[in-house]
């Protein structure tokens, strides 16, 4: 990793004999960060299911009026509908935000550390090296680190795919370890000038009808993973804000959201939050209203299938997101 130093001016002092010498100058500071969420114009985004849309690197790029790109709104989501990128992007941006949504369903940090579900998923290490190096680096991209943020939500599969794993005998350690590559993608996207960045926690998984089903063992074992990674994750952020002081780093607590939610659903204008239905889990939503016979209309439900949250929790999560990064502003 290149060892970023600031540089600072030298005070040049006089060796005349009858030369006062100069006055003391402090160092100047380092850069501190320039995150503003209303004047982000490029918004870069690493995820998994929850977040993915289908974009294409090779399909129609995003462009105002189309700030997504590809494939047409909101896209091939796990939510039955607009997933939190898509509210993020055109409901709840401050101006235009172009966004190029790398985020791909299945996806592991590093498919040689966790496996994911099948061999040709594109995992975190892939969407930053093969797609946006390939694609987004400079020269290739007109982005700055002023005008861009990078955004990650990763790690339920993670967790989903390991945490019973009886051939690694520290978990807590394991997990460590697949962070410690997640922040290794971290640090190139800073070395190639990304400087703005925000992380979602892993959600409150455990809470979702595919582990309910298996009982309190993978009920509680599934939370406590959750919160082990969490923790790790943002000490992780806390020592990459420590180490570069030119980097903004948010961390947001969608576990908490997830828990706010299905505490209080009605709230939300929910009414189910541990099941689901089968026609809305197998059929394309065609009104966000919709309610057929044997369920409650589809916005009412907070899982779409066993384990992904409807469109309604999705844009919760972006109005909640949103108000998270108009409060990070720095200038």
């Amino acid at each position: 990793m290149v060892n970023f130093k600031t540089i600072l001016p030298v005070a040049l002092w006089a060796t005349s004999a009858v030369a006062a010498p100069s006055a003391y100058q402090k160092p100047a500071p380092p850069a501190r960060p320039y995150f503003n969420w209303a004047k982000t114009k490029y918004l870069f985004t690493f995820g998994d299911s929850y977040t993915q849309t289908g974009f294409n690197t090779s399909l129609t790029q995003p462009a105002p009026g189309n700030p997504l790109g590809n494939p047409t709104y909101p896209g091939w989501t796990s939510a039955n509908g607009p997933a939190w990128i898509d509210y993020l992007t055109v409901n709840y941006n401050k101006t235009l935000t172009l966004t190029y949504n790398l985020a791909y369903g299945g996806a592991t940090v590093d498919s040689g550390t966790v496996p994911p579900w099948r061999s040709d998923v594109i995992s975190l290490t892939d969407q930053v090296h093969d797609l946006w190096n390939k694609n987004y680096k400079h020269p290739k991209h007109p982005w700055t680190a002023k005008d861009s943020l990078f955004g990650f939500f990763i790690g339920i599969n993670d967790i989903g795919n390991s945490w019973w794993w009886s051939n690694v005998t520290d978990h807590h350690a394991f997990r460590g370890q697949v962070i410690k590559k997640y922040f290794t993608l971290v640090d190139e996207l800073y070395t190639a000038g990304a400087r703005n960045f925000f992380f979602i926690n892993v959600p409150d998984v455990a809470r979702a009808p595919l582990y309910l089903a298996q009982g309190d063992y993978s009920v509680n074992a599934v939370a406590n993973a959750t919160d082990d990674w969490n923790k790790q994750v943002q000490q992780n952020i806390d020592a990459l804000k420590k180490k570069k002081k030119d980097v903004t780093a948010i961390y947001y607590d969608s576990n908490a959201l997830f828990k706010r939610i299905t505490n209080n659903p009605a709230k939300y204008g929910l009414k189910n939050v541990t099941g689901t239905c089968d026609y809305y889990e197998q059929h394309a939503i065609t009104a966000p209203d919709l309610k057929v016979d044997g369920c409650d209309s589809v916005n009412e439900y907070f899982w779409m299938n066993s384990l992904h949250p409807m469109f309604p929790v999705h844009k919760e999560l972006a109005k909640d997101l949103a108000n998270v990064l108009v409060k990070a502003k720095k200038e």
